[in-house]
């Protein structure tokens, strides 16, 4: 008999802060199912979870439930929940590099102040992804990355392989060949070994676990068990020893995506295949390019945020922290926040509801920017001279807002472009 091909399973979910639901409906799905997780990893009938890869959800579940606060600690410090190291689950193609790196940044400090961020991205349903990515990670010490879509046989590499940027960076790249969804149900209702799963992909004949063992350079393969907004299941272990009773073919082990890297590098890392260039390829996973063009009212404020901030706030906030005025990381962290809740794949395909909070949630960015941006320069004189008063600040600030400030933001959403 030949060696089985060894199923590294891993307990996780997909979680859509906001998409056809609202935000606000999204947090109550959340109280109840993190609130669950945490227990099921206290019980032990799980040793390990994915939080998606994000902190934002994790974020909006203390926000209303504080008390859990220790247990999340406890659980990250210890190894058992993964968080981090994106804010919020950004749509690649539709944001700049900046907010990209801002996202990261605060997503891997906030998941510092839970116990520990993951160093492994996880980005199991952008819509493309693009040639600095290996850059960007190296940049904060990110060395694995698992995405979903993107790869096709015109790459001409297998699910793991070295992924360089053209400035030499490269990082570990897994691809989830048909996706993190399709082994939950299968799973957790008993037949996963004898279902016959058709992957998205038509140009092969295989089910979606043979194509994820067959597309695998090395004897290991990833097998995420979690779909969207989906909690903990019971009876994993139970079931895990069944199919490794019945499996021919197939030993399940329980592990996690940073297990998972350390055995391929181990067994394949030198000899693994180098990619250069973009992944956007829709051959395994599809490729919705209208992602990057609809809401068009959301897209261009989007941009105007990200160019005040690259461009204005943060090198005049430099320039003046050199005399004196204190560099406010906090405001420019809340600023980017607003504008990463708002730049996750799922807000580009929304309602007409959600769109409207989203809309809301960026005006007050912008605001906040075009404020950040007419007051450094008042507050900088006055730093100086001190030849205004308070008063004079403050109306200088208004008349320097609204004289850079277009007239469509000047008043309150626009809802009749909404609808």
């Amino acid at each position: 008999m030949s060696e089985k091909k060894i199923a590294n399973v891993v307990m996780q979910t997909h979680w859509d802060n906001e998409w056809y639901f609202t935000d606000r409906e999204a947090q109550v799905q959340l109280t109840y199912n993190v609130r669950e997780i945490l227990s099921m990893l206290e019980r032990g009938e799980m040793k390990y979870f994915l939080f998606d890869g994000q902190t934002a959800a994790i974020q909006d579940y203390l926000d209303v439930c504080p008390e859990d606060r220790s247990r999340i600690v406890k659980l990250v410090e210890e190894g058992k929940l993964f968080i981090g190291p994106w804010h919020t689950q950004a749509e690649t193609f539709a944001v700049s590099g900046e907010a990209m790196i801002n996202n990261l940044i605060y997503g891997i400090e906030y998941a510092d102040q839970l116990g520990g961020s993951s160093y492994v991205s996880y980005l199991p349903d952008s819509f493309g992804h693009p040639t600095d990515f290996p850059k960007i990670f190296n940049g904060l010490n990110i060395e694995n990355l698992s995405i979903r879509r993107g790869m096709g046989d015109k790459h001409n590499v297998p699910t793991e392989f070295w992924w360089e940027s053209n400035d030499g960076s490269k990082i570990m790249t897994n691809v989830l060949i048909d996706g993190y969804h399709w082994a939950v149900e299968p799973y957790f209702e008993g037949d996963l070994l004898t279902r016959n799963i058709r992957p998205e992909c038509t140009t092969n004949d295989m089910t979606s676990l043979e194509l994820a063992a067959h597309k695998a350079p090395t004897n290991n393969f990833l097998l995420p068990l979690g779909e969207d907004q989906t909690p903990a299941f019971a009876n994993f272990y139970e079931l895990l020893d069944k199919y490794n009773k019945e499996s021919d073919l197939y030993e399940f082990v329980e592990t996690t995506y940073q297990e998972f890297f350390a055995k391929v590098r181990e067994e394949a890392g030198d000899k693994l295949p180098t990619y250069k260039g973009e992944l956007l390829c829709p051959q395994y996973s599809r490729i919705h390019k209208s992602i990057n063009s609809v809401r068009y009212d959301v897209k261009q404020l989007h941009d105007k945020v990200e160019r005040l901030m690259t461009y204005t706030v943060q090198p005049l906030m430099a320039m003046a922290d050199k005399v004196g005025l204190p560099y406010e990381r906090g405001l420019l962290k809340e600023i980017w926040n607003l504008l990463s809740r708002a730049q996750t794949h799922s807000v580009c395909t929304n309602t007409d509801e959600t769109n409207e909070r989203i809309y809301v949630r960026l005006k007050e960015a912008y605001d906040l920017a075009l404020t950040a941006q007419a007051s450094l320069p008042v507050s900088w004189r006055y730093r100086l001279s001190m030849a205004i008063t308070a008063h004079q600040w403050l109306w200088q600030i208004r008349f320097l807002k609204s004289a850079c400030l277009p007239t469509a933001l000047r008043s309150t959403p626009r809802m009749s472009t909404l609808r």
